[in-house]
C-alpha cells in the first residue's frame, strides 16, 4: 500500500509466483536449447544441481520480493517530506496517467546519495533528495523511466540473475 506495508493480496501472490514460474521454464528452455548436448555426459546430477539452483535463487527471489519495505528501511530510505510532495506526486501523478498506470508504487526518498539518481525495485521507486532538484521536465523523464522499470518487473529478472550468480560470487569471497 502507500505506506510501503506488505499488502499482498491472493492476486498479486499468484501473479509474483506465475512470474517466477515463468522465469524458470524461461530459463530451462533456454538452458536446454543451448547447453542440452553439453548436459548429456554430466547425467542426471547436473541437471538436478541446476534445476535446484533455479528453485533456490526462485526462492530467494520471492523472498527478497517479499521482504522488500524491510529492505527499505534498512538502506534509511523515507517518505517525502510534505514540502517535497508539492514537487514529486503530482508529477509522479501526471507521468503515470501518461503511461496508462491504474497506480503507482511508493516514491520513497534516499537523502545519502549525493548526486541526482533513481531506481526502480520491485514495489517502491526511490529518487535522491538531489532529483528533487532538477527541473521538472528532467524529473519528469526520469520518473517515467523507472516508472517504466517497475512496470516491467526488470528487478525481479535482476534479482533472479543475481541469485544464480550468488553461489559463484560467495566462492569467490570464501
Amino acid at each position: 500500500d502507500a505506506a510501503g506495508h506488505l499488502n499482498i493480496g491472493a492476486g498479486a501472490a499468484g501473479s509474483m509466483l506465475g512470474g517466477l514460474g515463468g522465469i524458470i521454464i524461461g530459463f530451462g528452455a533456454g538452458f536446454i536449447v543451448i547447453y542440452g548436448g553439453s548436459l548429456l555426459p554430466g547425467g542426471p546430477q547436473v541437471i538436478i544441481a541446476l534445476l535446484l539452483g533455479a528453485a533456490i535463487a526462485a526462492g530467494l527471489t520471492l523472498a527478497s520480493i517479499v521482504f522488500e519495505p524491510w529492505l527499505m528501511w534498512l538502506h534509511g530510505y523515507r517518505r517525502p517530506a510534505r514540502h517535497e510532495l508539492p514537487a514529486l506526486h503530482p508529477l509522479a501523478d501526471r507521468v503515470g496517467e501518461a503511461m496508462g498506470l491504474s497506480g503507482l508504487p511508493p516514491i520513497l526518498i534516499d537523502d545519502d546519495m549525493r548526486a541526482p539518481a533513481a531506481w526502480a525495485y520491485t514495489r517502491h521507486i526511490v529518487v535522491s533528495k538531489r532529483l528533487l532538484e532538477l527541473p521538472s521536465e528532467e524529473l519528469g523523464g526520469i520518473l517515467a523511466h523507472e516508472l517504466h522499470h517497475w512496470r516491467t518487473g526488470d528487478y525481479v529478472a535482476t534479482i533472479f540473475v543475481s541469485m544464480c550468480a550468488l553461489p559463484t560470487a560467495l566462492s569467490m569471497v570464501i
